[in-house]
């Protein structure tokens, strides 16, 4: 996302559901994952199979 806001020249980059109204031609989503794609075609998620859910921090 950097990336892209840096080349464009911008500002300020925010997430769409902070936005209530904009014109489509600022939407750089599609941009944005066509680039991450590319750098991480593929992401591997280990899951894990125990039963015992996610550990539990500190309390």
């Amino acid at each position: 996302a950097k990336e892209v806001a840096e080349a464009k020249k911008l500002n300020i980059l925010l997430e769409k559901r902070f936005v209530f109204i904009s014109v489509r031609s600022l939407d750089l989503t599609k941009e944005i994952i066509e680039r991450l794609d590319k750098k991480l075609p593929v992401v591997q998620i280990r899951v894990d199979s125990s039963g015992k859910g996610p550990a539990q921090g500190k309390k």
